[in-house]
Formats: C-alpha cells, sequence, structure tokens
C-alpha cells in the first residue's frame, strides 16, 4: 500500500496539482489488490549517524543488518522499533573491495557533517525562551498581539503565552524560513537557504552530487488513468534503462508497478508488485538504488519490531550477483554492494514468504544493469 506520509514526502517536489496527485493516489488505493504493506518513512537524518551502531545489533551479531541499521529506535505506540535504512549503506561488510568502502565512508562522513552543521547553526535557538523544548506547537493569535502556545514537550502538554514582541520575532523567522522554495531533494530536511548553501559546500568538500531534479512515472494499469506521466507496466520496466543504467533492471515487467522515480544523478527508487509463486499472494517491492557520488541522507525507512526473527543468508541472482537476504516469513530485506552504488530492497505483502517466494523477488532485478 502506498502510504500517505510516503506519498507527500517523496512527490513534495513534483509540479502537478494537489488534485491530480490526490487522484493517482486513490485510484492506486482502489486497485491495488489487498497488500499489508508497511509504511516508509522519510525522516531527517540526525547527529548520530557519526556514532557506532546501536550495541545490540553487533551483541546478536546480525552482521546483515549492520548495512541498514541506522543507530537509536523509534518509540511508536508504546513498542520500540529499530530504523532501517534502504537509502544509505550505515556499515562497511569485512573484506568489501576498498575502493567501494571509501566510497560509503566519505558520504556517510559528509552526511554527519552536514548534520553537525545543522544542529549547531539551528535557527530556532535563536528564539526566545517560550519557543523553546516545543516538539510540536498550537497556536492562538491574542488581541494584544501576543499568542497562547499549546506546547508538546518531553514533559507533555503545556499552556505558554508569547508577548506581541517575541511572537513578532517568531513569525518574522517563520516568513524567513517559508521563503526558500527547496531546490534539492526533501529527504535532506533543508528548510532555509543558509542550510542549503551549507548543503553544497559541504557537498563539494567531499566531492559529492546532490539529489535534484527529480521525476516520478506511474502505471497507467494500476492507477487506470492515462496521460503525461503515465505508461503501462510493460512501458516501466523499459523505462529503467534511461536511469543511468546500460539496460532495462527487470527482465521481464512485473505484474504491476505504483510508481518509478529518479533523480539526474542516477539514484532511483522502484515500488512493483510480483505474485508469490508459492500461492502466498502479492510480494510488494520496494527497491531503491543509492548512487555512492551522491550525498545521501539514508532517510528513507521502514521499521521492524524485532530483528531477531530474522535469518540471513547469501543468494545468487541469475546474472552472478552475490546478495544478501535477510527474512522472517512476512518480510525480507535483500542488497548489494555494487561497484557504483548500493541497491536495497524490502519484500513484504505476503504471509507465510517461502524462501523461494523472497529468491524470486530477487531474481527480477538484473543487477548487472545497474550503473553506467
Amino acid at each position: 500500500m502506498l502510504d500517505k506520509k510516503t506519498y507527500r514526502e517523496t512527490f513534495s517536489a513534483l509540479h502537478a496539482s494537489g488534485d491530480t496527485l490526490k487522484e493517482v493516489y486513490d485510484m492506486i488505493e482502489k486497485r491495488r489488490r489487498g497488500s499489508l504493506g508497511r509504511s516508509f518513512l522519510a525522516v531527517a537524518a540526525v547527529v548520530a549517524l557519526m556514532l557506532a551502531l546501536c550495541a545490540v545489533a553487533y551483541a546478536a551479531d546480525w552482521f546483515g543488518f549492520r548495512a541498514l541499521l541506522r543507530p537509536g529506535t523509534t518509540e511508536f505506540e508504546g513498542q520500540t522499533y529499530n530504523n532501517i535504512s534502504l537509502t544509505q549503506p550505515q556499515a562497511v561488510p569485512p573484506g568489501l573491495d576498498s575502493s567501494i568502502a571509501e566510497k560509503v565512508e566519505n558520504s556517510k562522513a559528509a552526511w554527519a557533517e552536514f548534520s553537525a552543521w545543522r544542529v549547531e547553526h539551528d535557527p530556532m535557538k535563536e528564539l526566545p525562551e517560550v519557543f523553546q523544548g516545543v516538539l510540536g506547537m498550537g497556536i492562538t493569535d491574542l488581541e494584544d498581539g501576543g499568542a497562547e502556545l499549546q506546547c508538546n514537550t518531553e514533559d507533555g502538554l503545556e499552556t505558554r503565552y508569547a508577548t506581541p514582541e517575541e511572537y513578532a520575532q517568531f513569525r518574522a523567522l517563520m516568513d524567513e524560513l517559508n521563503r526558500y522554495d527547496g531546490e534539492y531533494a526533501q529527504g535532506y530536511g533543508v528548510s532555509w537557504a543558509g542550510e542549503a548553501q551549507a548543503l553544497r559546500d559541504i557537498a563539494a568538500k567531499y566531492g559529492l552530487d546532490l539529489l535534484g531534479g527529480f521525476r516520478v512515472l506511474w502505471s497507467s494499469e494500476t492507477t487506470g488513468l492515462t496521460g503525461e506521466g503515465f505508461y503501462t507496466n510493460a512501458e516501466l520496466a523499459e523505462m529503467t534503462a534511461e536511469f543511468g543504467n546500460s539496460g532495462s533492471v527487470f527482465y521481464e515487467p512485473p505484474a504491476g508497478f505504483d510508481k518509478v522515480y529518479y533523480y539526474d544523478e542516477g539514484s532511483f527508487g522502484l515500488k512493483f508488485y510480483l505474485e508469490a509463486p508459492s500461492g502466498a499472494g502479492q510480494l510488494s517491492c520496494y527497491g531503491y538504488n543509492s548512487v555512492y557520488s551522491t550525498l545521501s541522507s539514508g532517510g528513507v525507512m521502514s521499521w521492524e519490531a524485532d530483528l531477531s526473527s530474522f535469518t540471513e543468508r547469501r543468494h545468487t541472482a541469475p546474472d552472478g550477483t552475490e546478495l544478501t537476504i535477510l527474512s522472517n516469513g512476512s518480510d525480507a530485506y535483500i542488497y548489494v554492494y555494487l561497484e557504483d552504488s548500493f541497491f536495497a530492497m524490502h519484500v513484504y505483502g505476503a504471509e507465510d514468504m517461502s524462501d523461494a517466494d523472497v529468491d524470486y523477488a530477487a531474481d527480477a532485478i538484473n543487477y548487472s544493469n545497474i550503473g553506467r
């Protein structure tokens, strides 16, 4: 299922009208056969990227997840979730080609530096004390020019009052931030011009490209819509050859697509569906190719509650590519360090997925065609 948060964050850079995008989303929701897909959540990376991966992963020796597992956990509705990234390798395995390892570490170091810069130069720190320590806030204008603030803090909800002078300072900063129209991918979390300049400077320092120009392609068969940006499943599969690849990344068109999207510098994402050969149902597959020479936030996420339920194994794809597969019967993660990029894919949606089902999804991709 294409969740609404992913929809908003992935496609905010598009120039189509909100009504058009909502129609696409609604049609996908109506036409998609039942899927138990979990959400992919785009979140801003934090300074913790500079730290070692969380100790529990190492203690349990889940080496396979070290490539995907971001530090820390997320609390949601009373449950603790591990944070898994599909868009930036999070560790370098022993024995990885040194030239690839250097590229991975270079991009991670750049993102860590940008994250640290952002914390140090957070413009919100310049606001009056009444606005500090707030996780979320509702504002009611008062007749005297001040404001009543309903603040969500780490200690719970509280009501605060901003004087007219304090509120004017807040509004001036918001006006400044709102003037920034965002020329880079939303995954960077850039919200003001000074932050964008820092991103450019740090990317240049490390010799990295930035995710900018972006295009999304939709399936006319999944949505039932036609026109610009809509293509048949066969056309979408063939068009992946245009993303800086040496040919289509599919051996044959999958059963269906939600979307295909790509950036000018060669990174791309795929959301497609396959029928499980075991008869377990429909497999939802979300793959992302992250180019090493691009500054990546590692911010496209899925959450898993219990990594200990997964087993790790190796699998050789039809083109000879050696893949790492992590699976637990209802979810699977597949990844490989290619010469110029990291490809990772989440497979989910069918109950009681067999190893053969997961292998079928892994074998749908022609890894040798990824990249120039």
